[in-house]
């Protein structure tokens, strides 16, 4: 912030907590470190999108509350039922970078809005962060990609998250390589980790402190995999009888095939479910008492917020075999190729029965929780707003 040309002030536009739905916790430990480094005029959303279009439960959190954070000044002030705020957010814009994140179709009309007043009103040089290449529903696919080739026409240069997503996303929308920026998913990190006890967390969840212990978090929805995981923990039932599986997340869809699944394997007395919006204070009980993470996705291209977590609390992760997820591990042992849920259940008896193997993971998330700081990432950030501010062109 001292140097002469530095930027010395960015708009980004995203969502913060207490709102649930976007990236409110990504968004949290960018702008935490960002704000070391220059001041943040921040755009948020006063009312992301109906309540309708988000099936995981509350649009808002009731455990935290918006943040106060120091060089930063908040405005949430676009609402999606008022053009009226998209075009003042538009004009409210200080920074002399606009950073949006892009990661919903829904937002797309005011995002569209705020980019036309930022680049041909206020004569803003544009970033977009694209959180995810293609949408998680693959009915979804074809309107993503006309709207974000749309979005795309007013940008200056683009963040993604995996060096593997580079080449697809400049096929997919036609974009020079020289403008796509390779900068990770931070780690998920408002958690008392520090205070973590797993025998602790393990009484007060019920769960036995011997028993091997698997989680799937976060909303369920049928791209996540779950029925896989579930197929695949009835074979490691065979082999570890006294194995848990937690489920924590919100349903995005019915979860009676999933309870057909668990009942047909006769899984009830091992599986403990928690199918509803997890506060944090819960979650950061679920993490503690957990062994293994596992990530079954049938289709992904972006990157975890939940492996993020998961990293926070050192925990191995299991996962399928995704660009976007393999950023989060460093042994091809947990990886697995989608759908194959006997592989799944290999792998995941493997690590159980092997205690070496485990601390070796467990060492690994130690290493990629140091890499993937926000600190880091917020250097390499600031450090592209300011090769954006010195050039006319990429």
């Amino acid at each position: 912030m001292d140097q002469k040309n530095d930027v010395q002030c960015v708009t980004l536009i995203s969502t913060l907590p207490p709102l649930r739905a976007g990236l409110g916790d990504y968004t949290l430990g960018l702008v935490q470190e960002l704000s070391k480094l220059c001041k943040i005029d921040f755009i948020g959303f006063k009312s992301l999108y109906p309540a309708f279009l988000y099936r995981g439960g509350n649009i808002y959190r009731n455990d935290v509350t918006e943040p106060y954070i120091k060089n930063v000044i908040i405005h949430n002030i676009i609402a999606w039922y008022n053009p009226f705020s998209w075009i003042r957010a538009g004009f409210s814009i200080r920074g002399d970078i606009v950073h949006f994140q892009w990661w919903s179709l829904y937002t797309f009309p005011e995002y569209f809005t705020i980019a036309c007043i930022a680049k041909y009103v206020k004569r803003k040089k544009i970033i977009f962060t694209v959180h995810d290449i293609t949408p998680h529903e693959k009915t979804k696919q074809k309107i993503h990609k006309f709207l974000s080739r749309i979005l795309f026409h007013f940008s200056f240069a683009y963040i993604v998250h995996s060096k593997a997503h580079v080449d697809i996303f400049c096929n997919m929308y036609h974009v020079l390589a020289k403008k796509v920026f390779v900068i990770s998913h931070g780690i998920i990190s408002n958690y008392s980790v520090c205070k973590c006890d797993p025998a602790d967390a393990r009484q007060k969840l019920k769960i036995n402190q011997n028993a091997p212990t698997l989680l799937f978090f976060g909303n369920i929805r049928e791209y996540k995999g779950l029925d896989v995981l579930i197929h695949a923990f009835s074979q490691v039932k065979k082999e570890f009888s006294h194995a848990i599986l937690i489920i924590a997340g919100s349903m995005w869809h019915s979860w009676n095939n999933y309870q057909k699944l668990i009942e047909e394997y006769h899984l009830e007395s091992s599986v403990r479910l928690y199918l509803h919006f997890i506060p944090h204070d819960l979650a950061e009980l679920i993490f503690c008492a957990s062994d293994i993470v596992v990530l079954p996705y049938k289709n992904f291209e972006a990157q975890s917020g939940v492996a993020s977590v998961a990293l926070s609390f050192e925990k191995p992760l299991v996962i399928s075999d995704f660009s976007g997820l393999r950023d989060f591990v460093r042994d091809e042992g947990v990886v697995v190729s989608p759908g194959e849920s006997g592989a799944l259940s290999k792998k995941i008896k493997y690590i159980m029965g092997n205690k070496n193997f485990y601390e070796k993971l467990k060492n690994d998330a130690q290493t990629l929780k140091k890499e993937l700081s926000w600190n880091i990432i917020a250097q390499k950030t600031f450090s592209l707003y300011n090769v954006v501010g010195m050039h006319k062109n990429l």
